[in-house]
C-alpha cells in the first residue's frame, strides 16, 4: 500500500492530525515569524498546506492573540484556518444538542474572525483553493446567511487547480442534509469530483466518505438520540458495500497508473483515512488493514471519531489487532 512519510516503531501516536513539519510550523507559529512560516508552506502542496494548517490549529494554544501581521494571501490564510480549527476544538465532538452552552460562543467567534480574514486571502488570491476550502469550512459553521456562500464556493474549489482533498470533503459535508444540503446535492457534488480526472486518485475516497455521511444522516435524524452509531445497519447493505470497495479499487488502479500521484503524502493520508474507516465500517477488514496498516502512528482524527470517538489515539491499537494487525507498529 502507498506509504506516508516516516514508517517505525513508536510507543506512542503522533499528535492529533499530525503533519511531518508540525514542529518546525509551531516554531514560527509561536515567535510571530510569518514570513518563515509562509515559505515553509509555500514549498508544500496544496495537500500538505492544508494538512499542516490543521496540524497547527489543533496542536497550537487556544486563541492566541495575534499581533500585526503582513497584509498577504498567505498570512490571512494561515490566520483563518487556525481560527477555524480553534472553533471546532471549542465546540467538541457531538450533535448540536450535546454542545454545552458555554462553548458556543468561542466557536462563533473564532468563525466570524476565520470567515472574514479567509475572505480577505481569496480577495487578494482568487485562485487560493486552500483559503477556500477554509473559507467554506467557517462558512457552514456560522450558517443563516452564511450558508448562501456555500455552493457558489464549492463549485469554484472544484474549479480551482489541484483542490485540497480535506476542502472537497469540507464541501461535501457543507452540502449534506446534516448541514446546509441534501442527499442528492451532495451525491452530485462528489460525482462531479470524481469526474475531475487532473486531480489526484484521492478524490476517489470521497466516494466512500459519502457513504459515511450518509449513515451518519441516518443516524442523527432518528428520534432516539441513544442510538449506538456502532450498531447501525447501514453498512451491512449490499449496494454500499460495493460502493466502497470499487471506490478502493478505482484509487488503487489509478495511484498505480499514475506514479507522480504518489508522491502527495498528505492526498493519499486523506484516501487512507477515509477509504480505511469505510471498508472498516462495511466489514471489509482485509481492505482496511491496507489503510490502517499505511497510516501506522498518524491516523486522522476523522471520520475515525464516528467509530471510535476523539482523540482516536487511544483506541487505534485495538482497531489494528480487529483488522488482522499487530498492536504495535513495526517498520
Amino acid at each position: 500500500m502507498f506509504g506516508l512519510f516516516n514508517r517505525g516503531k513508536r510507543p506512542e501516536l503522533k499528535p492529533i492530525d499530525w503533519h511531518p513539519k508540525l514542529d518546525e510550523a509551531l516554531l514560527y507559529w509561536n515567535k510571530g515569524e510569518w514570513s518563515k512560516l509562509s515559505d515553509l508552506l509555500a514549498n508544500l502542496s496544496n495537500n500538505s498546506q492544508f494538512s499542516l494548517l490543521q496540524s497547527i490549529g489543533n496542536n497550537s494554544e487556544l486563541d492566541v492573540i495575534v499581533g500585526k501581521f503582513p497584509d498577504t494571501p498567505f498570512a490571512y490564510t494561515i490566520l483563518g484556518a487556525v481560527q477555524v480549527m480553534w472553533a471546532w476544538r471549542h465546540r467538541g465532538f457531538g450533535r448540536g444538542n450535546e454542545v454545552d452552552d458555554e462553548r458556543w460562543e468561542p466557536f462563533f467567534n473564532n468563525l466570524v474572525k476565520a470567515y472574514n480574514n479567509l475572505l480577505q486571502s481569496i480577495e487578494l488570491q482568487p485562485e487560493n483553493s486552500v483559503a477556500y476550502s477554509y473559507f467554506i469550512r467557517a462558512a457552514t459553521g456560522l450558517g443563516d446567511d452564511y450558508s448562501v456562500e456555500i455552493e457558489p464556493s464549492a463549485r469554484k474549489l472544484l474549479q480551482l487547480k489541484d483542490p485540497p482533498m480535506e476542502g472537497l470533503c469540507f464541501a461535501m459535508q457543507a452540502l449534506s442534509p446534516k448541514w446546509h444540503g441534501d442527499l442528492e446535492t451532495m451525491y452530485g457534488y462528489v460525482a462531479a469530483v470524481e469526474r475531475q480526472k487532473e486531480i489526484h486518485p484521492s478524490r476517489l475516497s470521497l466516494i466512500a466518505r459519502a457513504q459515511i455521511e450518509n449513515w451518519l444522516w441516518e443516524v442523527f435524524r432518528e428520534e432516539d438520540e441513544e442510538k449506538d452509531l456502532k450498531t447501525d445497519f447501514y453498512f451491512t447493505q449490499s449496494q454500499v458495500v460495493e460502493k466502497i470497495v470499487q471506490a478502493n479499487q478505482k484509487f488503487n488502479d489509478e495511484m498505480i497508473a499514475n506514479k507522480s500521484s504518489q508522491k502527495d503524502e498528505a492526498a493519499i493520508w486523506f484516501a487512507h483515512n477515509n477509504l480505511g474507516c469505510a471498508l472498516y465500517r462495511a466489514g471489509q477488514y482485509k481492505l482496511a488493514a491496507a489503510h490502517i496498516d499505511a497510516l501506522q502512528d498518524h491516523p486522522g482524527e476523522w471520520p475515525w471519531v464516528y467509530n471510535m470517538g476523539s482523540p482516536v489515539a487511544p483506541s487505534w491499537p485495538d482497531l489494528r489487532k480487529q483488522v488482522g494487525l499487530s498492536k504495535y507498529i513495526t517498520p
